[in-house]
């Protein structure tokens, strides 16, 4: 039984390890923050396949930075992520 549960134990941490906060949030639910560059404007996000793209553009002299909230609604309702974007002058 000890060594059932070192597997288990191994396995789990080698998967967390190997896991960003971007994987971890779009697969397991949870929330990440991605600070923008200076004076940078969000456009918009997409997942491909493990990687997050951000589109964003250079922020214009009378815009104002701020914060974006995309969450993700999972069929069950269970894993749903959170992406916080901010942005900064």
């Amino acid at each position: 039984m000890r060594k059932f549960l070192s597997m288990i134990i191994l396995v789990v941490v080698m998967f967390a390890a190997g896991c960003t906060s971007q994987n971890a949030t779009k697969n397991f639910g949870g929330e990440t923050v991605i600070e923008l560059p200076a004076k940078t404007k969000f456009v918009n996000v997409e997942w491909s396949k493990s990687d997050l793209w951000i589109i964003q553009r250079p922020m214009r002299t009378e815009e104002y930075p701020e914060t974006i909230t995309i969450k993700q609604h999972s069929s069950w309702g269970v894993l749903s992520g959170t992406i916080i974007i901010k942005e900064s002058r």
